[in-house]
């Protein structure tokens, strides 16, 4: 059937033929009026769903003085809330253990935190949630029971405000606040909140993922790193608190005469205290002098033993998934390195090679792939769009392209890195590929006396070599790289055998673009022939050592800053330029005067070279 297609852009005068592509064509604009629609949906679906509130949802209209998850008031709380989380598992450890008397500034900070804690009891009472992570609770019983059964009363009760009750403005038991050890007793009691963050950890780590575009792998490093901190920190303040409230003279404080330091070398001696006996070091240069501290001890040194086991753990399987594509790379390379020995390959072209195998090992996954491959059909779709919609809008091959085959083809798509300067092919290589630009610029060039003469620029969102694997078995037109570009490969086999043949409606439009996009080519490539050798004409007239190619290479230069420039203004401005119009005709004036000061200028050169010719002559 394809060659049959082939065969009727081969036999012209047969108007018969003519009409049936005609009529094919006009079919599959109307396919393909349904695949413009249709083809972005899956984008417009994804965003679609993630602008829709749960609040507006029909299924949860009767769910009145509900929180959602999704509603701006929840989410800004949720952020206020592990603010306020950070603020009780970091500073207020520290000031029970190391502050003797709190100021005024720190008791009215206390109790913001406190009524806000307060009020996040209320916010959770009517908060929907999700059960399995997929389905959302909204009954307000089901709500306030679940919340009731598990973590109400701890929330209260650490949401207390304390710092109320102890104080003498605001409380008959004023004499309890001469009571040091009982006050801070009742103030540990505030630490309870970190259970509130132990069950909030998944927010922790969204939070993570929103500030830091690192891998998962570094991310597991950072969040394990940040919870070792906090777990230090956390033992550090409580072994300086059991220090000071077990005994007035019989504790590991007066015993090495701590006391007497600053609260930053108090702070620091606890934390190197807690460093070696978590890290199973234990140099003894700071022991426990009573049966409390030998408790609490006994207990770090146990969750030491797991701490560390743990700590090795984790840091051995998070380094392991980093080095695991490194290790891939490292093995390739060997081999590469006993073929450079075997066959005495050049320093350049080993070079070459090793950097496209770092670049190609960089930028492809196969366990993505094959996830992506796993799942079901819509759901790889609209993920392979979603994960390549920049690229898949930008390029013009895959405007009016079904979803569909916009999928199957980035399954076959292959990464490729070309050096400003480096020829991608030329007239007469076999034509195994087409190209996608994704950044970069590019260049047609012919080549007359072995001189280069570039004709058309190809740069980012473009794409090229589909004329040749269509009508040529071999290149009929060479490209070269201007700068360094990245662009995604495709085969021709899988193309026609993986990907066209599932899709045969698209046979006829892609042959028909490939088509008109040939015969562009080769009106570039005669014009710009054509003014090359003008170009040259005049060069030789004129000056006839004067190299053409270089001049011809400056003008090319020119043309491709001038349409860059011009591909930024606006679509009316280029109008105006491009259409001149009676508005604009003092701006033509001076351009025309310009170019005669110039062409003068070129005129006085042949007249004083003539000249001088005369002058030996004579």
């Amino acid at each position: 059937m394809f060659g049959t297609i082939l065969n009727r852009y081969s036999q012209d005068e047969s108007q018969d033929l003519q009409a049936d592509v005609g009529m094919e064509e006009e079919n599959l604009n109307f396919e393909f009026h349904d695949f413009r629609s249709q083809a972005p949906d899956l984008l417009r679906t994804e965003e679609t769903e993630n602008d829709t509130r749960l609040r507006q949802m029909t299924e949860y209209q009767n769910s009145k003085y509900i929180l959602y998850p999704d509603d701006m008031f929840k989410i800004i709380w949720d952020m206020i809330v592990m603010i306020l989380m950070a603020y009780t598992i970091t500073i207020t450890p520290f000031r029970v253990a190391f502050i003797e008397q709190d100021t005024t500034e720190w008791f009215i900070i206390d109790l913001i935190v406190d009524f806000a804690f307060l009020f996040d009891v209320l916010v959770n009472s009517i908060s929907a949630y999700y059960k399995d992570d997929d389905v959302l609770v909204v009954s307000k019983k089901v709500i306030f029971c679940q919340y009731l059964k598990t973590w109400m009363f701890l929330d209260i009760f650490t949401s207390l405000p304390f710092s109320l009750l102890m104080s003498s403005e605001y409380s008959n038991a004023s004499r309890l606040s001469r009571l040091p050890k009982l006050y801070r007793m009742i103030k540990i009691a505030r630490l309870l909140r970190v259970m509130k963050l132990m069950r909030n950890k998944n927010k922790l780590l969204k939070c993570l993922e929103c500030f830091s575009k690192v891998s998962v792998g570094v991310e597991r490093l950072l969040y394990f790193f940040l919870v070792f901190v906090l777990i230090v920190h956390l033992i550090s303040c409580l072994w300086f608190f059991i220090g000071r409230v077990s005994s007035d003279y019989d504790n590991w404080i007066v015993k090495y005469k701590i006391q007497d330091f600053g609260i930053g070398s108090q702070y620091l001696a606890s934390f190197y205290w807690t460093i070696t006996t978590l890290t199973t070091v234990g140099y003894g240069d700071i022991l426990p002098a009573n049966s409390i501290e030998r408790f609490f001890c006994i207990f770090v040194m146990l969750g030491g033993v797991f701490f560390y086991s743990y700590t090795i753990g984790t840091i051995t399987s998070v380094i392991g998934q980093i080095e695991k594509r490194k290790s891939k790379l490292q093995s390739k390379i060997l081999v590469l390195q006993d073929i450079a020995k075997k066959y005495s390959l050049t320093q350049n072209f080993y070079k070459r090679i090793k950097s496209d195998l770092e670049y190609d090992q960089s930028k492809i996954s196969k366990e993505r792939n094959n996830m992506i491959a796993s799942l079901p059909k819509k759901l790889a779709t609209k993920l392979n769009y979603i994960m390549n919609s920049r690229f898949i809008t930008n390029n013009e091959y895959f405007k009016d392209k079904p979803p569909e085959f916009v999928t199957l083809m980035l399954r076959y798509l292959r990464p490729l890195r070309i050096n400003p300067k480096e020829v991608v092919y030329k007239k007469g290589d076999y034509s195994n590929e087409m190209f996608f630009i994704k950044s970069g610029d590019l260049a047609y060039f012919d080549t007359y006396r072995n001189k280069d003469v570039s004709f058309l620029d190809v740069t980012e969102g473009n794409y090229f070599g589909d004329t040749d694997i269509f009508f040529s078995e071999l290149r009929e037109f060479s490209i070269k790289a201007v700068k360094s570009s990245e662009m995604l490969t495709l085969y021709r086999d899988d193309f026609f055998n993986h990907i066209l043949h599932n899709f045969e409606l698209l046979k006829v439009p892609l042959i028909f673009k490939a088509k008109q996009r040939r015969e562009e080519l080769i009106n570039h490539r005669k014009d710009a022939m054509a003014e090359y050798l003008n170009t040259k004409n005049l060069a030789n007239e004129i000056a006839p050592d004067l190299e053409v190619a270089d001049m011809s290479s400056e003008i090319t230069t020119f043309k491709r800053k001038f349409n860059n420039l011009k591909n930024t203004l606006s679509p009316a401005t280029r109008v105006l330029l491009e259409q001149p119009q009676p508005s604009n005709v003092e701006d033509l004036k001076a351009t025309i005067k310009l170019l005669m000061e110039r062409f003068k200028k070129v005129e006085r050169a042949y007249e004083e070279k003539q000249d001088s010719s005369d002058i030996e002559i004579q």
